[in-house]
């Protein structure tokens, strides 16, 4: 072999070898560039609810079962009006109401005046009491408004023979605001003959038809693809009234298994957010698939718990 066939042959291996450099350095670059393929909402705003008796939309409890504890200073008098007035809300709707102690009731209730500027921070909003009574504690869970605690007092005397300051503010601690109808109890110049009118009655039936269970939801999904890459990010948060635990995300690719996170607890209210970047695929992914479970498995519904995207057709 001649000298310089040698040195053509060496140069042909050079430039493969640098062209192949070259495929590899641009393969590694390009994961930068990643190219949004698509983006999955969540149908988890709900209906919305117009003219609302309420001071926001669907206000509720937890539970149906409510606890409440009088302040000692409350007399004979006084308990006797609330428990009148619990007694005809158990009978005309799905609540139910039991004594317990101070920190674990959900309704306080005070025989003294409570302070002008007593508030309720939750997420970051104030809430005020109105009047005597209201919920203090809430949490926005976008379908509706969770009633963390309710506190009303009964500070004045009541006039009428049957109870209705105290029903008038235990009503404001389930979240009702005032109406404008004169025969209801919530009017805001009382009446001896006002009464709980059936709007009021349907609401509170209506509002607590879901059991208080966890409610888990794929809010948002974003996916991107680079080479030979692909990313995603995912939403997910607890829109019950029950704390979800130990809540685990399962991603598919073409129906095999690609990953498998741990999302701890998610309590209600509370979003988490899984972000996962350059995981490395060995082909097109053409569809993907996200499954969101919590340890108890029991939910209000199960229809945000599965996403289901197609990438490439």
């Amino acid at each position: 072999m001649e000298k310089g066939d040698l040195i053509f042959i060496v140069l042909i291996i050079l430039l493969l070898f640098l062209s192949s450099s070259l495929i590899f350095v641009n393969l590694i670059l390009s994961d930068d560039s990643k190219e949004e393929k698509a983006t999955f909402f969540g149908n988890i705003s709900g209906s919305p609810v117009l003219n609302s008796i309420q001071f926001y939309p669907n206000m509720r409890f937890a539970n149906p079962e409510l606890k409440y504890w009088f302040e000692p200073s409350c007399n004979l008098k006084k308990i006797e009006e609330v428990t009148e007035s619990l007694s005809l809300l158990s009978e005309e709707t799905v609540l139910e109401f039991m004594p317990s102690n101070e920190n674990s009731s959900d309704i306080l209730i005070f025989c003294s005046e409570m302070p002008d500027e007593e508030v309720a921070i939750s997420q970051g909003e104030k809430y005020f009491i109105a009047g005597e009574g209201g919920p203090t504690e809430l949490i926005n869970l976008t379908r509706s408004y969770l009633i963390l605690k309710g506190k009303i007092s009964l500070f004045r005397d009541d006039k009428c023979k049957t109870p209705h300051l105290a029903l008038h503010e235990l009503l404001h601690a389930l979240g009702f605001d005032h109406n404008n109808n004169p025969e209801s109890i919530m009017y805001p110049v009382t009446d001896c003959d006002q009464t709980l009118d059936s709007s009021i009655i349907d609401t509170i039936n209506e509002i607590y038809k879901d059991p208080p269970l966890q409610d888990l939801a794929m809010e948002k999904i974003s996916i991107s693809e680079g080479a030979y890459r692909l990313y995603y990010s995912v939403s997910v948060a607890n829109y019950g009234y029950l704390d979800s635990q130990n809540v685990s995300l399962t991603v598919f690719a073409d129906n095999e298994k690609i990953g498998e996170y741990n999302l701890g607890e998610i309590k209600v209210g509370v979003r988490k957010i899984i972000d996962v970047k350059n995981l490395k695929i060995f082909q097109s992914v053409k569809n993907l698939k996200f499954i969101v479970l919590s340890e108890k498995g029991k939910e209000i519904t199960l229809e945000n718990n599965f996403a289901e995207i197609t990438i490439h057709s």
